[in-house]
C-alpha cells in the first residue's frame, strides 16, 4: 500500500513527538508499505549535529527533501516556532496551504494517508483528502481541541469553539481515529457521538533507545526530581514548582530540562535546589538524568481525557519511578496508578507532595522500576505499537 504519512513535525526535528512518528513511518516501512512523509523543516529543536546525519536538499523553492532511514521526507519550509498565538496560528495556515498543494500535486501516488493531529486544524486535512481528494484517512489524534482550549480558558465558548467542534465532528466521522487512552475513546462516544467503530485505542512508546535505572543497585533515595518537556500551559509546570518550594526543606533538588511558555516564568525560580535547562542533546540528557530515580510527569488539574504527556513513556523506558502531578481523573494518572509505576498528587495538594518527599520509599522505586521496564517491553514497545497501526492498514 502506497502510504503519505502527515506531520508537523518530523527529524531531523529533535523533538520528542516528530521522532515518535518517524519510528512509526519507518515501522510501517519495513513491513513492505510505500512510505512518505510530508513534515515541516525543524521548528521545535533544530540540531545543526543532527542534520548533518539527516541533510535538508531543496528541491523548490519551499520543499526539502531528506531521508529517515528507509522512509523519503518532504519538508515544507517552516520558520521556528512561535509561542505568540497569532503568529503560530499564521504559521499553522501557511503549513496548510502548502500541504494541500502538496496533496493535490501528489494525489495519485498514495492511497493513504496517516496524520498525525497537532496542530489542531489538522481536522482540515482530514476533511480535504477524505471529502476532496477521497483517500482513505486515518487520524491519529493525540490532543482534544476545542476541550484543551476551553478547560484552559484560552478561548471562550461560542463562536469559535462551537464551529470547530462541528469541523471536528465530522472529521472524526470521516476517518479512522486513533487515540491515546480508552478514557478518550470513551468522551469522544458519550460526548462528540463518535460511533465506537470509528476508534481505535493505541498508545505511544519511547522512540529512542534510553539508558535504564539500575534498580537493583539502589542503596539509597537520591532526593532529585527531574522533568523533562514541554514547559506550556498544558503542562503547568509552574504549579509544581510552587508547592515544590513550599514543601522542600533544602534536601530536594528539581531538574527541570525544555522549552514553552511557561519557560521564563520557571527559570526566574532557579534556586540552589532548582536548576532550569534549556534544550540539551541527547547524550547530555542521559548523562545528566543518569543517577535520577524519579521523574515528573506534569498535566493541569483543568485537563483529564484531553491530553496525554507523551514523555511518560520515555520516562518509564528508563525505567524511572514516575510521578504524577494531574488531576486524578486524567488518563495519565490512571496509567500511573493502575500499571503501578508510581504514585499520582493531585495539582496544588502540597500537603501529599510534602508527605511524598518525607515518606517515598525505597522499594516502591524499585518495584515501580522494574514494572515501568516491563511495560515499556512489552504493551508499551515500538513493536507492539506498530504492529497495531499495520493492523489498520491491513
Amino acid at each position: 500500500m502506497r502510504v503519505l504519512v502527515h506531520s508537523l513535525t518530523f527529524p531531523p526535528d529533535s523533538v520528542s513527538t516528530g521522532k515518535l512518528v518517524a519510528e512509526i513511518a519507518n515501522g510501517i516501512s519495513l513491513a513492505g508499505h510505500d512510505v512518505t512523509v510530508l513534515a515541516s523543516t525543524p521548528q521545535y529543536n533544530p540540531n545543526q549535529e543532527v542534520e548533518k546525519d539527516q541533510p535538508l536538499d531543496r528541491i523548490s523553492k519551499n520543499l526539502y527533501r531528506s531521508q529517515y532511514k528507509n522512509v523519503e521526507v518532504d519538508h515544507i519550509k517552516s520558520n521556528a516556532r512561535s509561542h505568540k498565538k497569532i503568529r503560530r496560528a499564521l504559521q499553522w495556515v501557511r503549513y496548510h496551504l502548502f500541504s494541500v498543494k502538496y496533496f493535490i500535486k501528489n494525489r495519485n501516488n498514495f492511497d493513504t494517508i496517516l496524520v498525525f493531529s497537532y496542530p489542531p486544524t489538522m481536522n482540515l486535512v482530514v476533511l480535504f483528502c477524505s471529502l476532496v481528494l477521497r483517500k482513505n484517512v486515518i487520524y491519529s489524534l493525540w490532543e482534544l481541541y476545542p476541550e484543551v482550549a476551553l478547560n484552559l480558558a484560552e478561548v471562550t465558548k461560542g463562536v469559535v469553539s462551537k464551529p470547530f467542534k462541528l469541523i471536528d465532528n465530522i472529521a472524526l466521522k470521516k476517518a479512522k481515529v486513533i487515540v491515546n487512552s480508552n478514557e478518550l475513546k470513551f468522551y469522544l462516544e458519550k460526548e462528540r457521538n463518535i460511533p465506537s467503530g470509528n476508534i481505535e485505542v493505541i498508545y505511544h512508546f519511547s522512540p529512542d533507545e534510553n539508558p535504564k535505572l539500575n534498580h537493583d543497585g539502589i542503596e539509597q533515595i537520591n532526593k532529585t526530581i527531574a522533568y523533562a518537556g514541554n514547559f506550556g500551559k498544558p503542562q503547568d509546570l509552574l504549579s509544581f514548582v510552587n508547592n515544590f518550594n513550599k514543601v522542600n526543606d533544602g534536601s530536594w533538588k528539581l531538574l527541570l530540562i525544555g522549552s514553552g511558555a511557561q519557560y521564563k516564568e520557571v527559570e526566574n525560580l532557579e534556586s540552589e535546589t532548582i536548576k532550569v535547562y534549556s534544550y540539551l542533546a541527547k547524550s547530555e540528557l542521559n548523562k545528566l538524568l543518569h543517577g535520577v530515580q524519579i521523574m515528573l510527569v506534569a498535566l493541569s488539574s483543568k485537563l483529564t481525557v484531553e491530553g496525554f504527556p507523551g514523555k511518560t513513556f520515555d520516562y518509564m523506558s528508563r525505567g524511572k519511578y514516575i510521578l504524577g502531578y494531574a488531576n486524578p481523573n486524567s488518563s495519565v494518572a490512571k496509567l500511573i496508578t493502575n500499571h503501578k509505576v508510581g504514585t499520582n498528587i493531585k495539582p496544588e495538594d502540597h500537603l501529599s507532595l510534602e508527605n511524598f518527599l518525607n515518606q517515598v520509599d525505597i522499594e516502591d522505586i524499585k518495584i515501580s522500576s522494574k514494572n515501568a521496564i516491563s511495560l515499556s517491553e512489552t504493551n508499551f514497545s515500538k513493536g507492539a505499537i506498530v504492529s497495531q497501526y499495520l493492523e489498520l492498514l491491513n
